[in-house]
């Protein structure tokens, strides 16, 4: 059973901790303590792995970005700027936790200052739960064991 529940978290929790990510509250000290949690020992191989999924999915959004615009001198520093906007959103330090919160509200007032980021938040933050089918045929499996 154990190894059923490793396969399928394997299979959602990236998209989880990227969505977590882009959450101006929690970020990256939220999955740091959450991986700890959860893999004890072996979270720093996990966080590494997880680092590189969304250091990999933020460059595949800003190339997408890049693709529509024309090369030019103007906007040179703008591509050379990209990891850096990951960097300082991460940065920043954490916004309080506060129940009103609005997540879509705040990225949708930050996207000048985080366009790529706030492109990447407008996709996982918006991906219904039943995207990760998966995670549900787990949940099925745990409530209808055979």
């Amino acid at each position: 059973m154990k190894r059923k529940f490793d396969y399928y978290w394997s299979l959602c929790n990236l998209a989880f901790a990227v969505a977590t990510i882009l959450d101006p509250r929690l970020k990256f000290k939220f999955v740091e303590f959450s991986y700890t949690e959860i893999y004890g020992h072996d979270s720093k191989m996990h966080l590494n792995r997880f680092h590189k999924v969304l250091t990999d999915v933020y460059y595949e959004y800003a190339n997408e970005a890049r693709n529509f615009k024309f090369a030019s001198a103007s906007n040179f520093n703008e591509v050379a700027s990209w990891k850096s906007e990951l960097d300082c959103y991460l940065d920043e330090p954490l916004l309080p936790l506060d129940g009103a919160f609005d997540i879509l509200y705040w990225w949708c007032i930050n996207t000048k200052r985080f366009p790529t980021l706030a492109k990447m938040a407008r996709d996982f933050l918006a991906m219904p739960i039943s995207i990760l089918a998966p995670c549900l045929n787990f949940n099925a499996m745990i409530t209808n064991p055979t």
